[in-house]
């Protein structure tokens, strides 16, 4: 495990800042190969466990101790941990806090590919590209959503394609819905890139549009 951190430190390429523009440091391997640290800390109790648990379910991850006062917190404060566990830094992706199941579906979608998912969060994950492989924009979202409408009027204003599915409407948008942990109205993406809720100014960086 140590030796696995090591080689990724020695290898990862030009460094981002860890800013609002999503930009992290990306911890890679000297073939590109993406890898996952999971920070936790004694106290940090169910919440890490269930995140732990959730990771060993589709890839391998080092797991770190963020208060060791050594090579822990170190790597914790440079990878953009800010007091909060559990913390996972995978490649260019940085998930905060213990209820990001949704989160991390796409990560590792991004990092590792759909293959690590199981089948039905693959077959969610596929509709949000064209039969081209080109990512597309997909909105679920229910009638009454005021947010869904605002984020309505945003794409068409800007000419950008969008799928909306209603998960009131179509039990298929449902399933998909919950398979991909939604938890509110909209629930965008575009491609592998999930965003919950509508604010403009985050559309553009978080979505990439």
């Amino acid at each position: 495990m140590k030796k696995l951190i090591l080689v990724a430190l020695a290898c990862w390429g030009a460094y981002y800042l860890y800013t609002t523009y999503d930009q992290p440091a990306g911890i890679y391997t000297e073939d590109g190969a993406p890898v996952t640290l999971l920070f936790t800390s004694p106290d940090c109790g169910a919440p890490c466990k269930d995140m732990r648990s959730r990771l060993k379910r589709h890839i391998d991850f080092d797991e770190l101790n963020m208060i060791d006062q050594g090579e822990g917190e170190r790597l914790y404060r440079e990878y953009g941990g800010n007091g909060w566990v559990p913390y996972i830094a995978m490649g260019r992706q940085r998930i905060i806090g213990p209820d990001s199941n949704g989160e991390l579906l796409s990560a590792i979608a991004i990092e590792y590919g759909p293959d690590k998912l199981s089948r039905s969060a693959q077959r969610a994950l596929a509709r949000n590209f064209n039969p081209s492989g080109e990512p597309v924009v997909v909105m679920y979202a229910t009638e009454s959503c005021g947010y869904c409408r605002k984020a309505e009027r945003y794409f068409r204003e800007r000419g950008i394609a969008y799928l909306e599915r209603d998960i009131e409407k179509d039990p298929s948008a449902r399933r998909d819905f919950e398979t991909l942990v939604g938890t509110g109205t909209p629930l965008l993406f575009h491609g592998y890139e999930r965003m919950v809720g509508f604010d403009e100014r985050k559309v553009k960086r978080k979505l990439r549009l």
